[in-house]
């Protein structure tokens, strides 16, 4: 699930986090099983090593899980945050809903605070700034993703609170 023929033995988060996006839109619209149990599977393993490491996810990944990169894809980190709370609304799942919180935090760290406008509320394409994913950039998609995952969060949280009162 990569988009370049030359590192598509190792796919970056970004194309990953797309292409479980997909099967779990398709799932919603299909209810095929095969798909929700696919987007499982990679967002378990995803997970787990967001979880242990307590850092952000590899830039890229080899299809045993092992990171092909030292760096982080900030875009796809994002989007696997949504991916985990799309997961979480369909099998209702915490430690995904805490997985997607917890790596908005880490998001929220690197966006940057800066007297100058054009850089202000960016991110960087990679953590760190000259690593695999547009190094020394600053992409528009990376935050449209953080804000979406952001949207998310609140919605949810919201959503919980008016269950609990």
């Amino acid at each position: 699930c990569d988009n370049s023929f030359e590192r598509n033995n190792a796919p970056l988060t970004h194309t990953i986090g797309y292409t479980i996006q997909g099967f779990l839109a398709c799932y919603s619209m299909m209810n095929r099983s095969d798909l929700l149990l696919a987007s499982k599977k990679s967002l378990m393993v995803l997970m787990h090593k967001f979880e242990l490491s307590k850092k952000p996810l590899a830039g890229r990944y080899y299809s045993n899980w092992k990171p092909a990169v030292k760096s982080s894809c900030i875009t796809g980190n994002a989007q696997l945050s949504i991916c985990w709370m799309e997961l979480y609304k369909i099998i209702d799942d915490t430690r995904y809903l805490n997985a997607a919180f917890k790596m908005n935090d880490w998001l929220k760290k690197m966006q940057y605070q800066s007297k100058y406008e054009e850089i202000d509320g960016g991110l960087p394409g990679s953590y760190p700034l000259w690593g695999d994913y547009c190094p020394n950039a600053i992409n528009s998609w990376g935050i449209k993703y953080f804000i979406d995952a952001l949207l998310m969060e609140l919605e949810l949280k919201e959503k919980i609170m008016e269950e609990i009162v």
